[in-house]
């Protein structure tokens, strides 16, 4: 689901609308059967943006930038006594470190997601985003890790750098990605989606 915001610029009096480059669109969405007793959830979450950042540009970055921005998602949680899930939806705030590299690699990506409301009450947990490489793929700007936490839950993350300024050595306006993390017995288990914007 991508689309664009209407910018208006003051020097222009028919106010045309242009495109908002750096428009990021995140999300999940869930299946249940007609019986919910029974099992067949099927859940999924997307992550997408306007402008991916290039290669090129990738190439010649060195240093470091911060992102931040806002996780959502869904929590599933075995009941004890007959083993359905119980499902609810979260919230959450992320905030990622990208180190960018030299001529050697592209650099790598870290961060973590915290601030965790499920179904609308706190919950006391950050999921670390493990180290992630930048990869130097046609259209770059991807990163892949892993993710752990100290509640016993661990999986895979995911993302890609969007937004490429008027400079090639300008760093990425925006970062896009899903992550997921479960515990070993799948009593527990977590899937989402998250976007991040330059500080």
């Amino acid at each position: 689901m991508v689309g664009k915001d209407v910018v208006f610029n003051p020097d222009n009096k028919d106010k045309v609308a242009e495109p908002d480059t750096d428009y990021l669109a995140v999300g999940y969405w869930l299946f249940v059967p007609e019986d919910a007793r029974l099992s067949g959830h099927t859940a999924g979450v997307f992550a997408d943006g306007i402008d991916p950042f290039t290669k090129d540009n990738l190439e010649v970055l060195t240093g470091s930038a911060t992102y931040s921005g806002d996780a959502v998602g869904l929590h599933a949680r075995k009941n004890t006594a007959d083993s359905t899930p119980a499902i609810n939806n979260f919230t959450a705030a992320v905030s990622l470190t990208a180190a960018f590299g030299d001529v050697r690699t592209l650099g790598t990506v870290s961060g973590k997601v915290s601030d965790f409301e499920v179904g609308g009450e706190a919950r006391d947990m950050t999921l670390n985003l493990g180290s992630a490489k930048i990869t130097d793929a046609a259209h770059g700007g991807f990163f892949t890790g892993s993710t752990s936490s100290d509640d016993g839950v661990a999986g895979k993350w995911g993302g890609q750098f969007f937004g490429n300024g008027d400079a090639r050595t300008d760093k990425p306006g925006s970062a896009v990605g899903t992550f997921g993390a479960a515990k070993n017995d799948d009593s527990e288990s977590f899937i989402g989606a998250f976007g991040a914007y330059k500080k």
